[in-house]
């Protein structure tokens, strides 16, 4: 009797242990798919059908509900990178519907709760890198810009901007920091796959978009060609090099490189293809650079040298048609030159803290999107006239903070994610750039989360040292 109970016992615990072992093992299987590569292409067609059928809110909803499962079932938020992405991106095409989106606030708590969720129940240690030196900087740079030029009141109303890029970011970054939390090869190649897919998005927007206004002339759009081309173009920059690591295993996806620069001079924005040339430039050298011999590198020579004589004869007509006129303005009319000489008079009147970054007393302000900041859409002018000498030192700090991980123990990967953080700080030259929160700013501090990652420069918190007797 006592020997026939064993057994069932032991039966039941074998059931037990196996069926644990189906559940762990589908549960494997779906994390894996959620963070495939196959998936990264479904999520870009999904993304592009919304697009199609001019459904972006609806498309933005379905996927913050994907966030949501993700974040419920993965134990990292990798997956949900490509679709925050994609958010960001197919929501430009509304940018100036504030009234639409707040409709949909009331939902934000489900996705708190599932992030709250997700950070409990998967809980890693938080640690700082070299990067949050930076980021604590730019954030002590916000705080103190415009000191004692605001009330309570427009702190909260700029809240977004004001602790999304300040101290903000650094809690981001301290979350985001823990969920990437290794670096392996094969997860490079994931990242680099995703961006592509990515750039791919962008490039089929500005295709939807030109469809729309050419065929079947049914744009009823904020942007007159069916997009936003500014920051349509300043993604595409972030994207640029994300091939030319593919090109490591494929060499043939070097190619999408040129395609992106080619997307970059169909959205007809200034910056995006006069920046977007200067970035391929450096992209196009990084690539010959790094062929394995010297007759691998002549070659490489050789095929930018045919790339660019192609290019120039195939894009010329666009070039002279629709790029050129662009720039054929009188400087000293456009709004960007007069905001260099505000941000300039304001220096001279608070050269220490500058006139904060909340200021709402700059020509921007006619042309200023309900819920957006007035920017000077300048990042050197953003920051003398909004930051003053205090800006100048946090974000020269932050800047050289960035460039020395780029070039600490430099490899192909540290590179690609370098110039990817150039083709930002370039469009921020002439864009708000790295000063919207999301995707921008949050994006360049996943790149050198992803620097530190690869040269595991890692520090632990104070509370952990205790933990440890350190």
């Amino acid at each position: 009797m006592y020997i026939t109970e064993t057994r069932a016992t032991e039966e039941e615990a074998r059931d037990t242990d196996k069926k644990r072992g189906v559940r762990a093992g589908a549960l494997r299987a779906v994390r894996e798919f959620l963070n495939s590569r196959s998936f990264y292409v479904l999520q870009v067609l999904i993304a592009c059908f919304f697009v199609f059928i001019k459904q972006e809110v609806l498309g933005a909803i379905c996927f913050v509900a994907l966030i949501t499962a993700i974040l419920a079932i993965c134990d990292d938020i990798r997956a949900t990178t490509l679709p925050f992405l994609i958010i960001c991106t197919i929501t430009t095409n509304r940018y100036n519907s504030y009234n639409l989106y707040i409709g949909y606030i009331k939902y934000v708590p489900v996705v708190l709760v599932a992030l709250i969720y997700h950070f409990v129940v998967y809980h890693k240690s938080f640690a700082f890198g070299e990067s949050a030196k930076g980021i604590f900087a730019a954030g002590v740079a916000i705080s103190l810009g415009g000191l004692g030029r605001f009330t309570l009141s427009d702190y909260a109303y700029g809240g977004y901007y004001f602790f999304g890029l300040g101290f903000g970011m650094l809690f981001a970054y301290a979350l985001m920091r823990s969920e990437f939390y290794d670096d392996k090869k094969e997860d490079r190649y994931k990242f680099a796959f995703m961006m592509t897919a990515y750039g791919m998005l962008c490039g089929f927007m500005i295709a939807n978009g030109y469809y729309k206004l050419y065929i079947e002339k049914s744009i009823v759009n904020l942007y007159p060609e069916g997009f936003s081309r500014n920051n349509l173009s300043t993604l595409l920059m972030f994207v640029m090099p994300f091939p030319l690591y593919l090109a490591k295993r494929k060499p043939a996806a070097a190619f999408l490189t040129v395609l992106v620069l080619a997307f970059l001079a169909l959205t007809r924005s200034r910056g995006g293809f006069l920046f977007g040339c200067i970035e391929f430039a450096v992209c196009a050298v990084f690539w010959i650079f790094s062929g394995k011999t010297k007759k691998g590198r002549k070659i490489r020579l050789y095929v930018c040298l045919g790339a660019l004589a192609i290019g120039v004869c195939v894009m010329l007509p666009a070039l002279i048609k629709w790029i050129l006129p662009r720039f054929d303005v009188n400087v000293k009319n456009e709004t960007r030159y007069k905001m260099i000489w505000e941000a300039v008079d304001k220096f001279f009147k608070r050269p220490i803290s500058g006139y904060g970054l909340l200021d709402t007393d700059i020509l921007y302000e006619t042309e200023r999107k309900k819920g957006a900041l007035t920017w000077y859409h300048m990042m050197p002018a953003q920051i003398i006239g909004g930051m003053g000498l205090i800006g100048v030192v946090c974000y020269g700090y932050q800047l050289y903070n960035r460039a020395k991980l780029v070039f600490t123990k430099a490899d192909s990967w540290g590179f690609v994610l370098g110039l990817s953080y150039l083709g930002v700080l370039l469009m921020s030259m002439v864009n708000p750039g790295e000063f919207c929160p999301l995707p921008f700013e949050l994006l360049a501090v996943l790149l050198f989360i992803l620097q530190e990652r690869r040269l595991q420069t890692a520090r632990p918190l104070y509370r952990d040292k205790l933990r440890r007797g350190v």
